[in-house]
């Protein structure tokens, strides 16, 4: 004899829906406290711990670039900023344009902003 199992498909969308909130919440909490635990290790001053496992936690000095989506789309000429862009300017594509020689530099300095960022790399051994 054969058991028939019924799936309640609005139960079961509830429950699934009800795990996705609840994963988030628990990803924004995670985050916060990664946030707090990286602050708190910057606050130490020292470059970086090796731990007995292997695993390396330090301090990285890091360029990180943005760009200003309407600078560049006022600054480059339209088929070059379409050719840089799908919905933004994308880095990388600005880099090979500045290798290529068809974009100057000077035109990517007046939409890109440079901050120098310390952030806290984790690396574990594999």
């Amino acid at each position: 004899m054969e058991a028939t199992l019924a799936i309640n498909t609005d139960r079961l969308a509830a429950v699934t829906a009800r795990r996705v909130i609840d994963a988030r919440a628990a990803l924004r909490v995670a985050k916060d406290e990664a946030a707090k635990a990286e602050d708190a290790f910057r606050g130490l001053n020292v470059e970086a711990v090796m731990l007995g496992d292997g695993t390396k936690v330090a301090i990285v000095e890091q360029n990180r670039r943005t760009i200003d989506q309407k600078i560049a789309q006022d600054t480059l000429p339209e088929g070059q900023h379409q050719r840089l862009t799908k919905r933004v300017v994308q880095q990388a594509l600005v880099d090979e344009a500045v290798k290529g020689g068809w974009l100057q530099q000077a035109a990517v300095d007046a939409f890109t902003k440079v901050a120098n960022v310390k952030a806290v790399k984790v690396t574990q051994p594999k």
